[in-house]
């Protein structure tokens, strides 16, 4: 028996398009998590993140429409389901304060044959598109199969106490689009990269700052028993194996680069696999009841 949790639909208009399987769903007892629960033994999940599309001269997605299309049919043809873990859009880059709404509809205006593909998948919001969840976006899915338990989520609720505060995060991000409008994406970019500065300054006894996302997962890994955290947000394609899990960051399709993950719940082998511009960039195969790292090549 398998179990999908989190609320049961793809994008935001998939319900009204019948893009959403239509299987019932059950709240967990004692959770906040919905559950739709399915039949199928065995599984493998795509999850893709980070890809910040946006219209009007501030999109930072790297790869073209046509190379995305490609993306989602390798993806689709290679797995069961697809999550678009977060930061799927700059929502928070519009031409008006509070605009995402304009900025959404302007972008399927734009690019209809991309947005209509993007809909049959499951959706999460990011840190730049947490407006996402006004169309009932959650934060989170986890996957339940074969004695597998796996969590995928942004990753942005293990950002530093700054990133968080009221306004702070948006305002900036406004800001940052409009001098991305104005061809400083120079400064665009430092705007953006000013909290991780201050983030080492405060961690100055740790190389490069805190891994907050790792330090996340890990803790969840522990105190909630998931095998597998996955979450995308800092745009670093990797695998970590430890004693009370794995953790997978999905990289991103933002930095001149293709990123995605790969998770078959097969009881037999489970496995994780990422993926980068078509090629296998890393694997971890859980054997002997641990994970463990497998080359590349």
């Amino acid at each position: 028996m398998l179990q999908w949790c989190g609320a049961a639909r793809a994008g935001p208009r998939a319900r009204s398009r019948g893009l959403c399987s239509g299987r019932a769903g059950v709240v967990c007892a004692g959770s906040r998590r919905f559950v739709a629960k399915f039949e199928d033994e065995l599984m493998k999940i795509a999850v893709v993140s980070d890809l910040h599309l946006a219209p009007d001269g501030v999109n930072r997605c790297t790869a073209t429409p046509a190379e995305l299309l490609h993306l989602f049919e390798t993806i689709q043809a290679s797995a069961d389901r697809v999550v678009l873990a977060g930061d799927l859009f700059d929502l928070d880059r519009p031409r008006m304060l509070g605009g995402w709404r304009a900025q959404l509809a302007q972008l399927y205006r734009e690019q209809p044959e991309l947005l209509e593909r993007m809909e049959a998948f499951e959706w999460l919001v990011g840190n730049h598109d947490a407006a996402l969840c006004r169309r009932a976006v959650p934060q989170e899915r986890c996957v339940l199969a074969d004695g597998l338990r796996v969590l995928i989520r942004h990753g942005h609720q293990w950002d530093m106490p700054l990133k968080k505060m009221p306004a702070l995060a948006p305002s900036a991000n406004f800001v940052a689009g409009w001098l991305q409008r104005a061809d400083l994406q120079g400064a665009a970019s430092a705007l953006g990269r000013a909290p991780l500065v201050f983030d080492r300054m405060l961690n100055r006894n740790k190389k490069g700052g805190r891994d907050r996302l790792l330090e996340g997962a890990q803790a969840l890994l522990v105190e909630e028993g998931w095998d597998v955290v996955v979450c995308g947000h800092s745009h670093d394609l990797r695998l970590v194996a430890g004693e009370h899990g794995l953790f997978v960051n999905t990289g991103s399709v933002c930095e001149g680069t293709i990123d995605w993950a790969l998770i078959d719940t097969d009881a037999a082998a489970p496995s994780v696999t990422l993926m980068r511009d078509g090629q296998l960039h890393e694997r971890a195969e859980k054997l002997a009841g641990r994970w463990q790292l497998l080359s590349a090549t």
